[in-house]
């Protein structure tokens, strides 16, 4: 009767699997976890691993939804060919297809959240995403698409114009509203400043002064910013 007897494992892994025929995804993964973490020396580990990487991938819902059963899935199979290398030679093929599924996942998530601040018009933004999928998923579909977006905000303004601060025009000079409504100092650069890309450098980050000269320049002067 101990949670921790000779037959816990079975009857762990036989919930899990249940969970699993039910397509509990989340159920089943939570199960198989229980079985890695417990009962470290059970024969059921590589299959607990195996398994709960499937439903941790049949959990995931995509790009607009929580990241966690992908980052579970790539720990559980990266885990697994470690720790059961002769184990994981005899699924090869089918743990090859796991392993490209979280990485065309991980790939699609950064090149949501690209193409969603390419369309607000911060095309700075939108290149830091890009430049993390042609550095670590450049043998994804989405880094052809990933170059495009840095191409086309090439010369195009670092952030958006804030549309707030064109209401200054509405207001006469006497009215206390418009002083705080104009843009500060910062703003302006900002609103100044195009984005200047090396296309033989995709992988540059505009914004990161570590990165040798920022490659972000004013529309009245082509010199690096001074830091």
């Amino acid at each position: 009767d101990s949670p921790t007897g000779r037959l816990a494992d079975d009857v762990t892994m036989d919930i899990a699997n249940t969970e699993f025929k039910r397509e509990n995804w989340n159920e089943a993964l939570d199960r198989y976890r229980d079985l890695i973490t417990v009962y470290t020396d059970s024969p059921h580990q590589f299959d607990a691993h195996f398994l709960g990487a499937k439903s941790a991938l049949l959990a995931y819902q995509g790009a607009q939804y929580s990241s966690e059963p992908l980052e579970q899935a790539d720990k559980l199979l990266k885990q697994m060919v470690r720790q059961f290398p002769k184990q994981a030679s005899e699924r090869k093929e089918p743990i090859a297809e796991m392993l490209a599924e979280v990485k065309y996942r991980q790939a699609e998530r950064l090149y949501d959240e690209a193409t969603y601040r390419n369309n607000k018009q911060e095309y700075a933004a939108a290149i830091v995403y890009c430049d993390r999928i042609l550095e670590n998923y450049q043998d994804t579909p989405f880094a052809e698409k990933a170059q495009e977006i840095i191409d086309k905000a090439d010369g195009k303004p670092a952030v958006p114009t804030p549309y707030l601060h064109w209401m200054t025009y509405a207001f006469p000079s006497r009215d206390k509203v418009t002083p705080l409504l104009k843009p500060t100092e910062q703003e302006t650069a900002q609103r100044q400043a195009t984005i200047s890309r090396s296309r033989t450098k995709p992988q540059a980050n505009p914004l990161d002064p570590t990165a040798g000269e920022s490659q972000v320049r004013t529309a009245a002067s082509t010199e690096p910013l001074k830091r």
